[in-house]
């Protein structure tokens, strides 16, 4: 059973796409072009934040509210959906849980905002999506990270300010950003 808020949630999510995404949708696919005003609608909904608490800037739905939002928005445009999805999981998320402070810090509140669209770096040629077999490396250096590898099909990067990239210790350091 949905909550109140999550029904409201669900209806929010099917009116702006309804209003925004649909009129627009063959437009974006003819031009392959990125949905900018859709985002920045999504952002002004609270949308790009949807995992992230709001004493961290976002809006502090749970992982239901954030399967409904997404829900509804791919049922018009489902690149939309999965954008919005890459933002606020594998990137939001994997900051909010994996990221160090310093990361947090920096990025979190700018993700859940709008002020900044996340990546998300996982694949690679000879490794697909397993992130068991992920050749690409990093080491500490200099207060910071280098990394070493490559990285294909990376989900949003034509777009975005920042990426959480997967990668493994070089010498099985397990630190965080």
């Amino acid at each position: 059973m949905r909550s109140e808020e999550q029904q409201q949630l669900r209806e929010t999510a099917r009116e702006f796409a309804r209003r925004e995404l649909e009129p627009n949708a063959a437009v974006w696919d003819a031009g392959r072009e990125f949905p900018e005003a859709a985002f920045r609608g999504l952002a002004e909904l609270g949308f790009l934040g949807l995992l992230v608490p709001e004493e961290e800037g976002g809006s502090g739905f749970d992982s239901l509210g954030f399967c409904i939002a997404v829900e509804e928005l791919s049922r018009s445009v489902p690149a939309v959906g999965l954008l919005l999805s890459i933002h606020n999981g594998p990137v939001c998320h994997a900051l909010r849980s994996g990221g160090g402070p310093a990361a947090r810090e920096r990025w979190l509140s700018r993700l859940a905002t709008g002020e900044t669209l996340g990546a998300f770096a996982l694949s690679e040629a000879s490794a697909g999506s397993d992130a068991t077999a992920l050749g690409t490396r990093y080491v500490r250096a200099d207060g910071g990270f280098v990394l070493d590898g490559e990285k294909a099909w990376v989900s949003g990067a034509g777009r975005a300010g920042m990426a959480v990239v997967f990668a493994r210790g070089a010498d099985g350091d397990g630190g965080r950003p």
